[in-house]
This record gives structure tokens, sequence and C-alpha cells, in this order.
């Protein structure tokens, strides 16, 4: 089999996500041109998709002393050290991508990253700055400049920002629940919560929630008859905060199952409103029947919850008086 071919096969695989065996395929392609530094580079790239640091760092730097000339290889060089924490490292690394190609907005935007993540949020917006110089309507860029200013508390501004990337890209999730954030953060709970919305859409939702979904996505509309599943998303912390919405889910119809980290379901077994707690597992979903679902902290945007209807009917946890 010729080398164009396998290098078919193993974009297949990696198409596929199958990284194991693109890797497999590479390595053969690598045995018969063991001193092409792209060969290298793309083999280094999915060791680092299969979060293999060791393997996938040695590739990249034989890439780059194959041909030290070329900037990708020092950029993914520094992605991979980013990725593993070692930010003096990634950003030395940028800094040699960046000597030889001074306008690359990748790169760039790799490196202001790096730089807000050591503890540099001016070096950061310089990076950022800098993008937006060459490419003005740059949607990343002005988006991490609009996240930069609200770290820093400027939260009216970063909207404009997050509105101005948006305008630019309206499909961008990122860009979108941002904003939300920062919306439900100011105090505009309509419009805030709607777009709350989107963080099933960004590229981390599955660490939202992982598992697929049977029936219908509950509107928040009377379900007698039917069994709701309310499933926990984010942090323990969230389930405290939220899990007051469920006498109200309950009042509205039938069974009401709510699935909540295991840690959590004896104190919310003693709550009024779920007829059953589920203990989560990240690894599979429940196997209990349900017709509708719904996630937790969508309630507050299907109750059109704002400041002077925040559900408060205190105390609605109450913890077993023997722990």
């Amino acid at each position: 089999m010729n080398l164009d071919q396998l290098a078919a096969d193993a974009k297949k695989y990696v198409d596929a996500g199958q990284m194991d065996k693109a890797v497999q395929i590479y390595s053969r392609m690598l045995s018969k041109c063991p001193e092409d530094p792209n060969l290298h580079h793309i083999i280094g790239l999915t060791y680092a998709e299969l979060n293999q640091y060791e393997p996938a760092r040695r590739h990249i730097l034989q890439a780059i002393q194959l041909d030290p000339q070329l900037p990708l290889f020092h950029r993914s060089l520094g992605d991979l050290l980013q990725a593993h924490k070692d930010h003096p490292a990634a950003i030395s690394a940028y800094e040699k991508s960046l000597a030889l190609s001074p306008d690359d907005a990748d790169t760039l935007l790799n490196m202001g990253n790096a730089l807000k993540e050591s503890g540099d949020p001016e070096g950061a917006m310089d990076c950022y700055r800098q993008i937006l110089e060459q490419h003005p309507d740059h949607p990343k860029a002005i988006l991490n400049i609009g996240k930069s200013i609200y770290d820093q508390g400027d939260i009216v501004s970063s909207i404009k920002y997050y509105d101005k990337a948006i305008k630019l890209k309206p499909e961008y999730a990122e860009a979108q629940f941002n904003r939300s954030v920062a919306l439900l953060l100011s105090g505009d709970y309509a419009n805030g919560w709607p777009a709350y919305e989107w963080r099933f859409k960004r590229e981390e939702a599955k660490r939202v929630y992982p598992h697929v979904l049977n029936g219908r996505r509950w509107d928040g509309s009377p379900y007698g008859g039917e069994r709701l599943l309310v499933h926990c998303e984010q942090g323990l912390g969230d389930v405290i905060q939220f899990c007051r919405y469920l006498p109200m889910v309950k009042s509205l119809g039938g069974t009401l199952l709510f699935e909540a980290q295991a840690p959590l379901a004896s104190l919310l077994a003693r709550m009024q409103g779920p007829d059953q707690v589920v203990a989560f597992d990240p690894a599979k979903p429940t196997s209990l029947p349900y017709s509708r679902h719904i996630a937790l902290m969508s309630l507050p945007g299907l109750f059109n919850t704002g400041l002077s209807s925040l559900p408060a009917h205190i105390p609605y946890l109450h913890p077993d008086p023997k722990k």
C-alpha cells in the first residue's frame, strides 16, 4: 500500500475519532519515511488527542529538529505544553513561532491565553489587540478581550464585546454563553436565562451533562400522567442552589424524578417535590423510564425568574438532624 493510500486511511480514522487506529497507520508511514517532519508533527498531534503526552512531545520536538523554521511546529508544541499547564514552556514555544510568523492570529490567540493563565492579563490583552490590528473582525480575539474585561469586573463593557463577536458569528456558542453569564450577573434575567441555554452547545457541553436523553425536552407546561426527569448539571453547589424549583415543577403534573450526585441523594430525598431521587452516574444514564426531561438550571428560565420572583420558601432543604 502506497503512502497516499495510508494517509487517506489514517484521515478516515481521525475523522471518525478513532485516534488509536490512526496513530498505528501514521507509525507505519513513519517507518518508511523516518526523516519526514510533517509525519512526526501529525503523529505527535494524534498522540496529543489520545492524551499521551510523552510520545506527543517527542514527535513534535523531532519535527522541530528536522525543520526548525516552520512556525506551525512551534505553535503545536506550545499548544501541547499549554494543555498540560506548563505555561512558561508554552509561552517560550509561542515566542519562537511568532519570531518566524509575527502576525499569525492563531499563535497570538494561544499566546494570549497562556499569558492570561500564567497571571499576565495585560500581556494577554496586548496579544488579542495585536490580532485585531491585522484582523479587526476576528471573533475569538474579540471574545477574549470581552472575557478579560469581564474578569476585571467591567460587566457592561464585556457585554459589548460579546455582542460584537456574536454579530460576526451568530452561532458562536462560547460568546453566547459568556454573554448570558454577564447578563445574569448584571441582573438582566429576562435576556440572561434564555441565552444561558447556549451552555449545551459549547465544546465543553459533555462536561455539563454527558448523557443522551430520551423523550421530549420539557417546556414548562403541565405534564399530568407523565414521568419527568430533572437532571443535575455542573457542581454540587448548583444543585443545592437550584433544587428550590422542584416543588414548583411537581405542582404541574405527574411523577417527578430528580437525578442528582450521589453525595446529595439522602439530603434531597427529604425535600418536598421529587417522587424519587436517582443517583447520577457519569458513566451511564439512568435506567428508569421517563417521557420528558429538563436540566435543573434551565428551570429559572422556564419559570421566568426575575429578582421579584425568586423561589424563596426557606428552608427548602431539611437535613437529617442526626447528621
